[in-house]
């Protein structure tokens, strides 16, 4: 996840940002190009925390909902939650 930037321009070129209505949220049990969607908490697969918190802030899907699908129970979530909340509060 080292070309954040690039694959929303990307994205802008073939389908355009104005048509991103939502971000689907989860990091992935599966290495890029394994050709499966498995979900796993965030910053617990491939992608890592960092690159969950970059997608998270980046400008660009600021004011987007997030829809979180990590596999979790109620109190994972509410942790995955409030760590989003935390990294935006930083940033302000």
């Amino acid at each position: 996840m080292h070309d954040l930037d690039g694959v929303l321009t990307s994205f802008d070129e073939i389908i355009g940002l104005k048509r991103l209505k939502a971000v689907h949220f989860n990091d992935s049990k599966n290495d890029r190009g394994s050709r499966k969607d498995r979900h796993e908490k965030l910053g617990k697969g491939f992608l890592g925390m960092e690159a969950m918190k970059r997608i998270a802030l980046h400008p660009v899907l600021r004011g987007l909902p997030f829809i979180l699908e990590t596999p979790n129970e109620d109190e994972g979530y509410i942790e995955e939650i409030h760590s989003v909340l935390r990294w935006q509060e930083e940033t302000c």
